[in-house]
């Protein structure tokens, strides 16, 4: 049988590792669309729930304790979690953006070294 105190520090460390699962997960959000964000999340969610069956609960965990990462997740999710819902998009759009202007620059440069090489077969077929 496990402690009252023990047991409550296991499950408020669950709560903490939550609120910073639900950090990535907000952080995520704007891909949600896309499931390279899910599979992102679940990679970064994966060493986050050993470190905290193994490391803080010592292979002692039970369904109490891995409760308190899904509750640190939705707390995370319904306080601080909606103030930075802007700042996440914002990130993700200007991620974008860069991309967006890196596709048209290569896109460009395809198309001029195709000019360039397809002169370059035209003047050996005409010599």
């Amino acid at each position: 049988m496990t402690a009252p105190g023990i047991a409550a520090a296991r499950f408020l460390w669950g709560v903490v590792l939550g609120l910073g699962l639900g950090l990535l997960y907000g952080f995520l959000r704007p891909l949600r669309r896309r499931h390279l964000a899910d599979a992102l999340f679940l990679i970064g969610a994966f060493p986050v729930w050993l470190y905290f069956c193994f490391g803080v609960c010592r292979g002692d965990f039970h369904l109490g304790y891995l409760s308190g990462l899904f509750i640190g997740g939705i707390l995370f999710h319904c306080t601080l979690g909606r103030l930075l819902q802007p700042v996440w998009k914002g990130f993700w759009g200007m991620i974008g953006r860069f991309f967006l202007v890196l596709k048209s620059f290569f896109r460009k440069i395809t198309c001029f070294l195709k000019k360039i090489i397809a002169s370059k077969k035209k003047k050996c077929t005409i010599e």
